[in-house]
């Protein structure tokens, strides 16, 4: 019992030191079918604001962390790029730059609820809010291409912040402690 109490203190101080507001974001763009240019993956920190802020785009710069994988002619890698992000005024979708082969944009799906931002506000009040979700999402335009919609899906979901992770520890911890001290009753037939 005693272990369990420690552990019960432990947690709520993660959880305590941990802030409320932050959320980190993971977005894993995957080729499913038709010619592509790999595979894709990031983090953005949904509280950093954004370097350039359009009408119907913000931009991040630089500092986007981007894994790459089975890119043709390229192969694999880890790269610090930018990251676009379109509103349903631009087909929506995002944009990475600055790739080994160049810019990779997908587009025709929005994946974020702003319709659009206001540029005469700070750039800290014109963060993107993104869907959680999959989605399918194309790099050809909607009225071009024979397969607009097929060749990349897009996954964005949330970084379990430290308290879920911590009351997710407790629940295990308790289960087990649980199981441990469980008594089985044996009955002779």
């Amino acid at each position: 019992m005693k272990k369990l109490f420690l552990a019960a203190t432990a947690a709520i101080a993660i959880a305590a030191a941990a802030p409320a507001d932050a959320a980190t974001l993971i977005f894993t763009i995957t080729n499913v079918g038709g010619d592509d240019r790999g595979d894709f993956s990031f983090t953005l920190d949904t509280t950093r604001a954004p370097d350039i802020v359009l009408a119907d785009s913000v931009r991040y710069t630089s500092g986007i962390q981007v894994t790459y994988r089975d890119v043709p002619g390229v192969g694999n890698g880890t790269l610090s790029t930018g990251l676009t992000v379109f509103t349903s005024r631009q087909q929506g979708g995002l944009m990475l730059g600055a790739l080994p082969f160049g810019n990779f944009r997908v587009i025709n799906t929005t994946l974020i609820t702003n319709t659009s931002f206001n540029s005469s506000l700070p750039r800290s009040q014109n963060l993107p809010v993104f869907r959680l979700g999959t989605f399918d999402i194309s790099t050809t335009a909607q009225n071009s291409g024979p397969r607009p919609f097929d060749n990349y899906r897009i996954t964005i979901a949330e970084v379990p912040e430290p308290a879920t992770w911590a009351m997710m520890v407790i629940g295990f911890g308790a289960a087990g402690y649980g199981l441990r001290r469980r008594r089985v009753a044996y009955t002779l037939a």
